[in-house]
């Protein structure tokens, strides 16, 4: 199934405003006239945000985007020793969104679409919305998806603590890397859920605090300074944001790596 940016017209809603968003010529806009570009294929709804943070981030995921993220993140043996994991494991928490029915699922943050486009690729009568804050990143991931002729996702660029979405739109959601970038985790979780239609399945991978010494140094004095992470929340903070959400919450650990099942109740 190919999917159009029409397609999800329905389910937009304006960032600044909440009024509805027109696809049109090129531009989404509401009726009060408020206009947001799609450039190369991507709807970007961050204009009129203004957050040092995100900035910041959305900067360093732009420059690591094409010169070695892939790399970093799929390295078995950078996995094993910074955050003590095995790669295979780490992401073995798709394999329940491969039987998930089909629908319209949330990837945030897509990232460079190094995971998700096997999923996207396995669910071809289902529509993927694939949301990051870096460009670089929207347009690798984009880039991937062309070059492994997948055609079921629709790439946006947002703020993850302010998503552009209607409620109870979505049936799935997945967040691969993405809570401890995140500037505001617990807003992340609640902008999500509302997003999400009833008994929704979310699925998150995120690194964490207090269960590795080396790790924990890392997350300090590397990740944080460049910018690469926000938060370094321990397991418990995580516990007790996605409850506070909405969900029913199913954690394991594995070195310095969480992995939430988590369901919209």
């Amino acid at each position: 199934m190919k999917a159009r940016i029409n397609d999800i017209s329905t389910i937009l809603k304006c960032p600044e405003t909440s009024a509805d968003i027109i696809i049109k010529d090129n531009v989404a806009e509401t009726l009060s006239g408020l206009k947001y570009n799609i450039v190369d294929g991507i709807i970007d709804l961050t204009a009129g945000i203004q957050s040092s943070a995100l900035d910041y981030t959305g900067k360093s995921y732009d420059k690591v985007s094409e010169t070695g993220y892939d790399r970093f993140v799929s390295s078995p043996l950078i996995m094993k020793c910074l955050w003590g994991v095995s790669l295979n494991k780490a992401y073995s928490i798709y394999d329940k969104l491969y039987d998930y029915p089909d629908g319209l699922f949330l990837d945030v943050p897509c990232g460079t679409g190094l995971f998700s486009s096997q999923l996207y690729l396995s669910k071809p009568d289902s529509t993927f919305v694939a949301v990051d804050y870096s460009m670089g990143m929207l347009k690798s991931a984009k880039k991937r998806c062309k070059q492994s002729d997948i055609h079921n996702v629709i790439f946006i660029r947002a703020d993850v603590d302010n998503l552009p979405f209607k409620i109870n739109s979505f049936d799935a959601c997945f967040s691969i890397n993405g809570f401890h970038v995140f500037p505001n985790p617990g807003k992340a979780a609640l902008e999500i859920s509302a997003a999400l239609k009833k008994n929704a399945v979310m699925a998150v991978i995120a690194a964490c605090s207090g269960e590795r010494w080396l790790s924990d140094l890392i997350i300090r004095h590397v990740m944080l300074p460049r910018g690469l992470f926000n938060s370094k929340l321990p397991v418990s903070a995580y516990t007790t944001l996605f409850e506070a959400a909405g969900f029913s919450v199913h954690i394991e650990t594995m070195g310095a790596m969480m992995y939430a099942n988590c369901k919209k109740l």
